[in-house]
């Protein structure tokens, strides 16, 4: 049995498993879009986490880390 696989494997699962429980989440929530950006970057990290990148993910993961960094910022602001 590989260890980065099963590694991977239960990262992947509990990325799905938060972004399943954001589903439940009003998305008015304050907290509602960085959880959810920061989620989507991890499931993408952690389903290439044996294998490497395509540009077109790196753009994706650049994405979901800024509108996170965006997020976070009107938080900011807010407070």
């Amino acid at each position: 049995m590989d260890f980065h696989c099963d590694v991977s494997s239960a990262l992947l699962k509990k990325a799905r498993e938060l972004d399943s429980l954001l589903a439940g989440v009003a998305e008015h929530h304050p907290y509602w879009a960085p959880s959810y950006y920061m989620t989507q970057a991890l499931a993408l990290l952690f389903e290439r986490w044996n294998g490497g990148l395509s540009g077109d993910e790196l753009e994706q993961l650049t994405w979901y880390i800024e509108k996170a960094g965006e997020a976070v910022r009107r938080l900011k602001e807010a407070g």
